[in-house]
């Protein structure tokens, strides 16, 4: 199985959303190496809880700073994360009643982790370093 690295590429240069993005990851290295490792089930199960509710924190945290700058792609970017967090639940709910397998759930946050971070994320971090010079 495939595991998730910080890489220079998900710096955004705003401190407030790399250091959570950076315990995002942490988290989903921690599930994968459960797993890997033949894990405890449930341990597995507490670690899938951990990642949602960061995520709903993360995603929280920085919709508060789009609206507190003023963010023009506000709406369109917490779209994003309301659908990430459809499809998280989803999979893990599937995942639960072994609908889907692990290797699904990871690949997804992997990819979808990397491409927003290095999309949405980079531009929302660009507009908040100009608004602040």
């Amino acid at each position: 199985m495939n595991t998730i690295e910080w890489k220079n590429e998900f710096e955004t240069g705003n401190s407030e959303i790399d250091t959570q993005h950076r315990i995002f990851v942490r988290i989903v290295d921690k599930l994968v190496t459960t797993k890997n490792n033949n894990g405890d089930e449930h341990l597995l199960e507490s670690l899938l809880a951990e990642l949602l509710k960061f995520a709903e924190f993360h995603f929280c945290s920085e919709e508060n700073l789009m609206r507190e700058h003023g963010y023009p792609d506000f709406i369109h970017h917490r779209k994003e994360h309301e659908r990430a967090l459809a499809e998280l639940r989803n999979r893990i709910f599937s995942l639960k009643y072994e609908y889907i397998d692990f290797v699904n759930l990871e690949s997804y946050l992997i990819n979808w982790f990397s491409q927003h971070t290095i999309t949405e994320d980079l531009k929302l971090a660009a507009y908040l370093k100009k608004k602040k010079q």
